[in-house]
């Protein structure tokens, strides 16, 4: 990848201290500008503008002006930020810009084509959640539409009981912090035991292990929000039955959350939650912003 000078490599302890915005001069894309300024006053992080075209492309010069232009206009707001235009493959190029400039968060924004943009901005981020390992926060230009103004105080938390999809937990905590409330949400998916000859009790059984399922997962969750209030956070849990993807986006919805975050990808849990399919499902029907964190899969003895 090719790049032009001008960012410190320079990183503090914090998770989000760098954050990468992709822009194609798109008003889709420019739906990530608002949470720029959001995050820049509740976290303190260096902004970096990126765009992406081939060696010798003509749009080097425009794009270039844009990403000052914006930037500019930021920094009169008193955000950290710098534009810079790389040369490569895009969703390619801002992995790699993303790795060697160690950044801590993609803010990009997503769902459907660009219109006027230089980019399809809904396959470049799809690109960016399969392959990123770093987190992913993205934006839903339709939310903003609605709302009114930008927050992240109510932070929903999907667990499914496993160490895999607690990886979620401190990303989500930064971007609580300052009075953030976190909800954690568990869903165990319905029992089904096959009417075989073999379950006479079929019924009792199916209600003794959904019995145990419970409070299983109402234990686990007690021990989690617990966690999270010794780190100064204010929690509250809740245990539903359904299916995953479907119950967690009306529970959202019913209470008016800010972001949902998860891990995604692989399976994982009691449950068997298939994350990356829970998570994809999160990325086309929900209309919130979305962080996801593609943690690595536990190895195999």
């Amino acid at each position: 990848m090719e790049r032009k000078a001008g960012v410190p490599k320079t990183l503090s302890t914090k998770l989000y201290d760098k954050i990468l915005v992709p822009l194609d001069g798109s008003g889709m894309a420019e739906a990530a500008l608002p949470y720029v300024r959001k995050l820049a006053a509740k976290l303190g992080s260096q902004f970096l503008l990126l765009s992406a075209c081939a060696p010798g492309d003509p749009l080097e010069k425009p794009f270039q002006a844009y990403l000052d232009k914006t930037a500019h206009s930021l920094q009169d707001e008193g955000v950290d930020v710098t534009g810079l235009c790389v040369f490569g493959d895009v969703a390619a190029s801002i992995l790699d810009f993303a790795g060697e400039y160690e950044v801590g968060l993609i803010l990009i924004s997503t769902h459907g084509s660009t219109g006027t943009g230089y980019w399809p901005l809904g396959s470049i981020a799809n690109k960016i959640i399969r392959n990123s390992r770093l987190p992913v926060l993205l934006i839903r230009p339709r939310e903003l539409e609605r709302r009114k103004q930008i927050t992240l105080e109510k932070v929903l938390l999907p667990l499914d009981g496993s160490q895999f999809a607690e990886q979620i937990v401190p990303y989500a905590l930064e971007l609580a912090k300052d009075g953030g409330e976190i909800l954690l949400l568990r869903v165990i998916e319905p029992v089904h035991v096959p009417g075989a000859p073999v379950y006479k009790r079929g019924t009792d059984y199916s209600l003794e292990l959904k019995s145990g399922l419970e409070r299983e997962a109402a234990r686990y969750l007690r021990d989690v929000e617990a966690t999270i209030a010794k780190a100064g956070f204010h929690a509250s849990s809740t245990l539903l039955v359904g299916k995953p993807a479907e119950t967690i986006l009306e529970f959202a919805e019913e209470r008016f959350v800010d972001l949902i975050a998860m891990s995604t990808h692989g399976y994982s849990g009691i449950t068997k939650w298939a994350f990356g399919s829970v998570a994809s499902k999160l990325i086309d029907a929900s209309s919130l912003p979305l962080l996801v964190v593609r943690p690595p899969l536990p190895s195999v003895p």
